[in-house]
């Protein structure tokens, strides 16, 4: 009977540890333990650049021009000499025009401004979120 007493003992000793939390347990046991934060990322569209509008400029055109231009126009003048007799005779000279090579530099063509627009520029950014505090949990045993 002692025999039986002691094994009865030894029977309710093992379970005594399962029920005070020890390392043996019967059925669902878990145990408190600290669980880290969770982070995830999010990825949002972000303005790298903004619209903008500038202006591009195309310089004007030169050229050289080279043109013939009258100092003196042509005409007639009334002349006034003496024969080899002594006489006066007048008569009616063409005096031909005078003119000159001029060089100079003309515009051909004015500046332009064209005014150019840019669309923004957009890219993406990624930062991380916290999706679950740090906290204390019941988990399953392992």
């Amino acid at each position: 009977m002692l025999r039986t007493l002691l094994a009865a003992a030894a029977v309710a000793a093992a379970t005594l540890p399962a029920a005070a939390g020890g390392d043996r347990c019967a059925g669902d046991c878990y145990r408190q333990a600290y669980v880290p934060a969770h982070y995830g990322t999010v990825v949002e569209p972000m303005l790298v650049q903004g619209p903008r509008t500038y202006a591009a400029v195309t310089p004007a055109e030169y050229a050289t021009v080279t043109e013939r231009v009258a100092i003196r126009p042509a005409g007639r003048i009334w002349t006034v000499k003496r024969d080899a007799w002594g006489r006066k005779v007048g008569c009616w000279v063409d005096v031909p025009g005078e003119y000159r090579t001029v060089t100079r530099r003309v515009m051909v063509r004015g500046p332009e401004i064209t005014p150019i627009a840019q669309s923004a520029v957009w890219g993406l950014a990624s930062q991380p979120v916290l999706v679950e505090r740090a906290h204390k949990a019941w988990v399953p045993l392992d």
